[in-house]
């Protein structure tokens, strides 16, 4: 297994110039139940604030969800994953949360540079 976690804090200036103060909370577990066979739970925390002249308020999102996957070979996986996210806008009143889910299967394919 495999647990990793990061913590980001950054400054930016947004696109109509107000300050942004991001904080970024990531988290990715790993098992590998076979050789082959192993499932990822990772989730993602965003917690942003924006001051400046024509904007002031702070917005919430987050997104998370199981990720089962099988190794066909070395480059190829072939997955299906499940993924909640929802977002908030703290300081707009009587603005709705924003959620999704979703569902997905594909095959990720890995090209090795040699």
């Amino acid at each position: 297994g495999r647990v990793m976690f990061e913590y980001l804090r950054e400054l930016r200036t947004g696109a109509n110039g107000n300050q942004l103060d991001v904080n970024r909370v990531l988290l990715n577990l790993r098992w590998e139940f076979t050789e082959r066979l192993g499932l990822d739970l990772d989730g993602r925390y965003y917690y942003t604030k924006t001051e400046g002249e024509t904007n002031n308020n702070s917005t919430e999102y987050f997104r998370g969800g199981p990720e089962l996957f099988y190794n066909l070979t070395e480059n190829y996986i072939v997955f299906v994953a499940y993924e909640y996210a929802q977002e908030t806008q703290k300081d707009v009143e009587g603005e709705p949360r924003a959620e999704s889910n979703r569902v997905y299967v594909g095959v990720r394919l890995d090209f090795p540079v040699y």
